[in-house]
């Protein structure tokens, strides 16, 4: 994945997100609104955080990659991994938010699959 910075229009960040992928990046999807248990802390979600879910075509697995957009310390975005997903599936062709603590992934077959993030503390 590349960050860009519009204004001078270069790169300032390469991210081999899926370098083991042969079959490139199959989604790139900004996840809106993800609860508590995606983001990995129980306060209010900070408006300056975003996270992006991305997949390849012959990988079984999704990462969750985090994007301050303007961070404190060093005053420009940052974009670092967040988490790894491993599936029972055989490539993803997408990923899909369906809800704040849901994410429907699809296969090449176009069998869906659904991962819940579930608090077990508060069962």
């Amino acid at each position: 994945m590349e960050i860009w910075n519009i204004e001078y229009k270069k790169i300032v960040k390469f991210i081999d997100a899926h370098g083991d992928c042969n079959e490139g990046i199959s989604s790139i999807v900004e996840l809106k609104n993800p609860s508590y248990l995606i983001r990995g802390e129980r306060k209010e979600a900070d408006p300056n955080v975003r996270f992006v879910i991305s997949a390849g075509f012959d990988k079984n697995e999704f990462k969750i990659w985090k994007l301050v957009n303007r961070h404190e310390k060093f005053k420009r975005p940052e974009f670092t991994f967040h988490i790894k997903i491993s599936t029972s599936l055989r490539g993803i062709r997408a990923v899909l938010a369906s809800s704040p603590d849901q994410i429907v992934c699809v296969d090449n077959e176009k069998t869906l699959k659904f991962y819940n993030f579930i608090d077990k503390v508060a069962q």
